[in-house]
């Protein structure tokens, strides 16, 4: 009789990593009110130099122990599928759990990138070619060029690239805040205007693609023609602010990404 899978391990390691994505979302949606903060700027009217600068008011605070739930949540996730790549072994050994360590140390769930090294890769030797053909299909290699091309990052590749560095170091977290802001067009300038073609002037740290802003950082400023003795700006706008990982990803939305990726995988089987 053919060994049937035992996935309770592997599910209950996707069921902690999600708990720990859920602590870390309710964590940062009571900190900032939800995923995303809308910050508050306040202005500082330069005109002696022919500006009005816009600073942040405040941030949220990266708590330290956050880092630790996303290591947690990535190390679940891992777990989830080596977990399926163990029972994968012992259908291999026909309902016998290997035991060589030569052996033991080759299985681990596959994650791949380059599709020539899939047929003879270590970490599918002990499966078979019907479990290893099921999984083929969710590999990096099979990643639609659209997306490779826009760099969007494959979940399992990313899942590697956190569980790596967990491995060694806590994963890093940032407020960062991205260069896009709302506001209304209908500027209100009390003796100024801003010169003919000027625009804002966004802080050099967003136009680097900095992170871990600090309350009273420059946002942006603007330009301005003093024309009076009491110049001001009413400008009615709002940026938004998330808690990010590595290249600005935001870390909850990446992390249930994660999470349903190898939710689909389990499920194959």
């Amino acid at each position: 009789m053919a060994y049937l899978l035992d996935l309770v391990g592997p599910r209950a390691k996707l069921d902690w990593a999600k708990r720990h994505i859920e602590l870390l979302r309710s964590e940062i949606a009571d900190e900032a009110g939800s995923d995303t903060k809308t910050i508050r700027l306040w202005k500082e009217v330069h005109a002696n130099d022919g500006v009005v600068i816009f600073r942040l008011d405040s941030v949220i605070e990266v708590k330290d122990h956050w880092s630790l739930v996303c290591g947690d949540a990535v190390h679940n996730l891992r777990g989830a599928l080596d977990y399926l790549a163990w029972q994968l072994a012992i259908r291999h050994f026909n309902g016998v759990a290997p035991t060589a360590r030569k052996i033991i140390r080759d299985i681990y769930f596959p994650i791949i990138s380059d599709e020539n090294d899939w047929p003879t890769h270590p970490h599918r030797k002990y499966m078979s070619s019907a479990d290893a053909n099921k999984l083929e299909r969710f590999q990096p290699f099979k990643q639609d060029p659209g997306d490779v091309a826009r760099g969007v990052l494959h979940p399992l590749t990313g899942i590697n690239l956190f569980s790596n560095a967990d491995k060694h170091q806590t994963i890093q977290l940032t407020y960062f805040l991205p260069a896009v802001l709302n506001y209304d067009s209908a500027l209100g300038f009390t003796d100024c205007h801003m010169p003919v073609g000027s625009q804002l002037i966004w802080a050099p740290a967003i136009l680097a693609g900095s992170y871990a802003f600090k309350a009273r950082d420059e946002i942006f400023r603007l330009p301005i023609v003093v024309t009076g003795p009491n110049p001001d700006v009413d400008f009615k706008g709002q940026i938004s602010g998330y808690v990010a990982t590595r290249d600005k990803w935001p870390v909850v939305a990446t992390l249930n990404t994660f999470l349903e990726a190898v939710r689909a995988i389990l499920d194959e089987f």
